[in-house]
């Protein structure tokens, strides 16, 4: 009897790691107060969250828990109690590099500047924790589900048309070119006598060991700048460009 009700709650603790972010109630991240000591440049940020799920929810620091600027891991919460929790939470960091911190949770976030942020002193310390979560209404009735229509027949399937004309880009010599950057552009461009026919671009998503330059991949554009390149430019990560090039059309001289 034991060993089924831990194996029924290993089960349930499992499903819960791997529930995607889109299937939870939002979990807002929220800013309490800040203190700035101006003669060291150190600010300290009081943070809360409130989590709208009736279980607690583990969100390592990634691309749905992290701080900008970098470094995005500054030791923030990452298992998020039910409900509201106060001071979740406290961020110091050095004012010569920025004066502000921004806490980017599941798509919401919570920013702290130290000179224009709510100062922390004066604050009262016998806040109280939220009282106990009241009972659900009852759930109302379920109105009737209307009938389903009739389906129509199936029509006939029509005669298979004819075979098109080769498309005019469609020819012999066509090959991809790919480009790499270490930064957040990256060009394709095709050889001598060589036209683009397309593109593409997309960026590095992957989550950098060093938090110091962590970043998720975000594409900003991906367009042909010329008859004979393509370029791809990431607002986050390394672009890699792409583009089909094609031996160009000579146009014929009339006599």
């Amino acid at each position: 009897m034991i060993r089924t009700a831990l194996n029924i709650a290993f089960a349930a603790g499992l499903a819960l790691l791997t529930m995607p972010a889109s299937a939870l109630d939002p979990i807002v991240p929220g800013l309490e107060c800040v203190d700035w000591d101006e003669e060291t440049g150190l600010a300290t940020a009081r943070f809360f969250h409130v989590n709208g799920n009736d279980f607690i929810v583990n969100l390592p620091p990634g691309g749905d828990n992290f701080f900008s600027p970098a470094p995005g891991n500054r030791q923030q919460e990452t298992r998020f109690l039910p409900g509201l929790v106060w001071r979740s939470f406290e961020v110091t960091w050095d004012t010569a590099t920025t004066m502000h911190i921004t806490w980017h949770l599941l798509g919401e976030e919570a920013k702290a500047h130290a000179a224009e942020s709510r100062r922390c002193t004066g604050i009262t310390e016998c806040r109280t924790d939220p009282g106990p979560q009241g009972l659900a209404g009852p759930e109302g009735p379920q109105g009737p589900q209307g009938p389903d229509g009739l389906e129509g027949p199936q029509g006939p399937q029509g005669e298979q048309g004819a075979a098109g004309e080769p498309a005019p880009h469609a020819r012999d010599g066509c090959h991809a070119v790919v480009t790499e950057s270490d930064g957040k552009t990256a060009v394709a461009a095709c050889e001598a006598g060589e036209m683009v026919m397309g593109g593409g671009g997309q960026c590095d998503d992957r989550l950098i060991a060093d938090t110091e330059a962590w970043s998720a991949g975000q594409l900003e554009a991906s367009f042909p700048d010329t008859s004979g390149s393509w370029t791809a430019v990431c607002a986050l990560g390394r672009a890699t460009a792409r583009a089909v090039c094609c031996p160009a059309v000579q146009q014929e001289t009339p006599e």
